[in-house]
């Protein structure tokens, strides 16, 4: 199995887990589901630092990672931002389902922009 496959079937599973949190309200489903949902964005982190490290030459590699240290850390602070605007709008459950729904919209981008990777030859690190 290649790494836009695990990237996206983690994002797809991580979504339907989010949807189905927000639908079942039972305190074992909750749990297991956010177990799942970990289980998937820890596999998503690993892979996403593994594609990085392959592709970037090493020369830049430094610079590489800090900007992708640096634009999650943004994307959790604006995050923030934007669940505390709309979760008065939408409600706990309603962030939860469009959480969801991004990211099973995440997966099919992450299948397309990411397939072109998988055995597309040698690294960039040569």
């Amino acid at each position: 199995m290649n790494g836009s496959c695990f990237i996206s079937g983690g994002l797809g599973l991580g979504g339907i887990a989010l949807i189905l949190i927000a639908l079942l309200h039972t305190l074992a489903s909750g749990l297991l589901l956010s177990v799942l949902f970990g289980a998937m964005m820890a596999i998503i982190s690993v892979h996403l630092l593994t594609l990085l490290q392959w592709r970037v030459a090493n020369h830049v590699l430094g610079r590489a990672l800090a900007t992708y240290a640096a634009a999650q850390a943004l994307a959790q602070v604006g995050g923030m931002v934007v669940a505390t605007i709309s979760g008065g709008w939408v409600g706990g459950p309603g962030l939860l389902v469009l959480d969801g729904l991004l990211c099973l919209v995440g997966s099919g981008f992450a299948w397309r922009c990411l397939a072109r990777y998988d055995d597309s030859g040698p690294d960039m690190r040569t």
